[in-house]
């Protein structure tokens, strides 16, 4: 899906995100089972895959009923190719 066809994310936010956590681009692609060079296309906003537009469709599904992933997930998987903070 291209990003010009839905801007539901902003794709400076994700790598900010990913930047805080002190993850790669690669470290972010293995967890989710993506390359990296998928990680970087998302980054730059050159593409925007359906997996991401319906966790946002979610996230908003679940914001207009009043809760949060929290409330949803009973368990966190761990991240485990996270470097040490």
């Amino acid at each position: 899906m291209e990003a010009k066809e839905k801007q539901s994310i902003n794709p400076r936010m994700l790598k900010l995100v990913r930047e805080r956590t002190g993850l790669s681009q690669r470290e972010i692609g293995s967890f989710l089972g993506c390359h990296q060079t998928a990680i970087s296309r998302i980054e730059r906003g050159v593409e925007t895959p359906d997996w991401l537009v319906k966790f946002v469709m979610l996230s908003k599904l679940l914001t207009d009923a009043g809760m949060s992933w929290e409330d949803v997930i009973m368990e966190f998987p761990e991240i485990t190719d996270r470097k040490a903070s």
